[in-house]
């Protein structure tokens, strides 16, 4: 539709039309005073100069952005009288009077829709009569002048609002091509996190944006037997968590075709409360070669061009690559973890190695406690039962351990014989659960026993220092006996 006052991006042709109007009142009222300008009448002339001065004036002025675009019309009606009045009571002028009315009807053409200028035609024809009908006699071949200066007047009216039609079409494709763009930029820019839900919700996000007023994507189960809306924006989209079997729905339409498309409103897949819409478009999302999803977008103000759904092609696939992208990373990522956790875990016994245990040292807090536990006679074992058997007790005493405190994590094997038990903020409990792991440790019929000391760390303090403490207090318990427990008591003020 051609720009139109009130409606357009500015009122530039309203505003032209008011200087024109002050131009011309003010030419009027030069001409009319003009010595052997022949004037046929001074006053009428000068009253209508005035009146065209004052209504360019109100142009200027007037809010147009408030009225009817049609509103603007009333100028061209001024127009027409100031024409027909100045030809009339002014200097008659057969040569150009009807060029007036052509520019008059080419203004109409620049600011109104096509067929205005053909409304426009009966009003303009008393007008044009009437300097042919004032002062008692007619003018023959003036008013015959009529049948065609009006009907060219139409014509040219007409085509410039086709003209203006079209460059107002295109500027409008232009624009909502260069939104798509936007969109499409947009969106292949945000889309890159490396979470599957997070991903599928920045593509939605980015269908929105593309001028549709409702999106969701739906995602295929596991085992290829159902849909799930996973996420959704706008009224009409279905509900996050709605499914459907494999075989119907829109995405089922789009299993058949293997491509994107544009799905009827009233077609039997479209969701009721998305049967409003007035174009709906969806796209495959393909994953390593799979259909893993379903992109849907639906407008109700528009129909829906071959570029809205290149758009939402592009957003597509680019949603499966990075979905691609983000199941490569979550498996590396899981790699990663299970290579971290083997390097740090003890082939034997499968408790944490040194490298745990070290790191389990570097973590103390402050009420921490460190237990060292060391297998009583433990060489006595290898030598008469053999290292099988040595084996055998380490891979006992490790699950004994791993079972009789609460996080399993917090056991490591310190090398050889020796283990480390680190108790969060256990403080002078940690004896007391020392000695319980050493008394059922006994009763469990390895016909071993074990020796463990105990050291609580505190605040201000390095762990290696806690660790000596730990340390003293074993062989501490060695030296006393061994089977039991000692505490390397520590000032907690030291």
């Amino acid at each position: 539709m051609p720009i139109a006052p009130g409606m357009g991006e500015d009122r530039v042709l309203v505003r032209s039309a008011a200087w024109l109007l002050v131009a011309a009142g003010i030419v009027t009222l030069m001409f009319s005073w003009m010595p052997g300008g022949g004037v046929r009448s001074v006053d009428k002339l000068d009253g209508a100069g005035i009146i065209a001065i004052l209504t360019g004036i109100g142009a200027w002025v007037a809010p147009w952005e408030r009225w009817h675009p049609r509103a603007s019309l009333g100028l061209v009606v001024v127009a027409f009288a100031l024409i027909a009045f100045g030809d009339a009571y002014g200097v008659k002028s057969p040569y150009t009077y009807a060029v007036y009315f052509v520019v008059a009807f080419t203004w109409i053409g620049l600011t109104h829709p096509r067929r205005t200028p053909l409304a426009m035609a009966p009003v303009a024809v008393p007008f044009y009569l009437f300097p042919f009908l004032v002062g008692g006699s007619s003018d023959a071949a003036g008013m015959a002048s009529t049948a065609v200066t009006i009907p060219v007047c139409v014509l040219i009216g007409e085509t410039v609002a086709w003209a203006m039609e079209q460059l107002s079409a295109s500027r409008a494709q232009a624009e909502h091509r260069a939104l798509l763009l936007r969109a499409v930029v947009r969106g292949t820019t945000t889309i890159t996190a490396l979470e599957a839900d997070q991903v599928l919700a920045a593509v939605v996000d980015s269908a929105m944006g593309v001028e549709m007023d409702c999106a969701w994507v739906a995602v295929l189960s596991r085992d290829a037997t159902t849909w799930e809306v996973r996420h959704s924006r706008g009224d009409a989209a279905p509900p996050v968590g709605t499914g459907h079997p494999v075989d119907h729905g829109i995405p089922a339409l789009v299993t058949a075709s293997r491509t994107a498309l544009t799905v009827r409103p009233d077609d039997a897949a479209v969701p009721p409360a998305c049967q409003a819409m007035r174009s709906i478009l969806a796209c495959p999302v393909w994953i390593d070669g799979h259909l893993a999803a379903v992109l849907v977008a639906a407008s109700a103000r528009r129909d829906t061009t071959l570029e809205d759904r290149e758009a939402l092609s592009l957003l597509a696939g680019h949603c499966g690559r990075t979905l691609e992208n983000a199941a490569r990373f979550g498996q590396e990522r899981e790699a990663r973890q299970i290579l971290a956790e083997v390097s740090r875990r003890d082939e034997l016994t499968g408790v944490g190695n040194r490298r745990h245990a070290i790191a389990l040292l570097d973590s103390l807090q402050p009420a921490d406690a460190v237990i060292m536990i060391d297998i009583d006679h433990f060489k006595t074992v290898n030598d008469s039962l053999g290292h099988e058997a040595g084996d055998r007790v380490l891979t006992a005493l490790a699950d004994h351990l791993r079972t009789g405190v609460r996080d399993a994590d917090l056991v490591a094997r310190y090398g050889g014989e020796e283990f480390l038990v680190v108790l969060r903020q256990a403080g002078s409990g940690a004896t007391h659960t020392a000695d319980r792991l050493c008394a059922t440790w006994r009763d469990s019929g390895t016909h071993t026993t074990f020796s463990a000391g105990v050291a609580v760390h505190r605040a201000g303090r390095r762990p290696a220092e806690t660790v000596a403490d730990a340390d003293a207090a074993l062989y501490a318990a060695k030296r006393t006996g061994r089977d039991r427990v000692c505490e390397n008591r520590v000032d907690a003020s030291a």
